[in-house]
């Protein structure tokens, strides 16, 4: 449960090891933010979490690649907006999607790699930026709860090649 910080970072290292200190950073001030009420922020802060692991997922693939013009061509995402880094993440492990969800002991997931990412970056997105968009507790509640599977989906069970 996102009311207890210490316990809740706890659970996540616990199912994914390979978290590392800057999504714990991120995370927690989104579930300290959470917890003080001001839930604009702590979606925000979730977003950075997700954009965190994302970028460590662009990393993994790239340096996976097996020949050098495929990592010069990969290596163009650098720097470029999340949702692009996302989709050229995507192009790499569509071809092996069957073996992911086989490795991760999971029926489909797709829900977790789009879906939950989607929900995150927009909500990112829309309390990032000025427009007066407000962020329920629920919502931020709902980000917080799904955070974990999201990350555990994007950090471990597999190596695209």
């Amino acid at each position: 449960m996102p009311y207890d910080i210490g316990q809740f970072i706890e659970r996540l290292k616990t199912r994914v090891p390979a978290v590392d200190q800057f999504v714990l950073l991120y995370l927690t001030e989104a579930l300290q933010c959470f917890r003080a009420g001001t839930y604009l922020t702590s979606a925000v802060m979730v977003g950075v979490a997700s954009e965190r692991i994302l970028l460590d997922l662009r990393s993994a693939i790239e340096s996976a690649l097996d020949t050098k013009q495929k990592k010069d061509k990969f290596a163009a995402t650098a720097g470029k907006l999340v949702k692009r880094i996302y989709d050229e993440i995507q192009k790499r492990l569509d071809p092996i999607m069957e073996r992911i969800t086989t490795a991760l002991k999971k029926e489909d997931i797709s829900a977790e790699l789009s879906g939950i990412f989607d929900l995150i970056r927009k909500t990112r997105n829309d309390a990032g930026h000025p427009t007066g968009r407000k962020v329920e507790r629920e919502e931020a509640f709902a980000l917080l709860q799904l955070f974990p599977s999201y990350c555990s989906v994007h950090l471990r069970g597999y190596r695209p090649g």
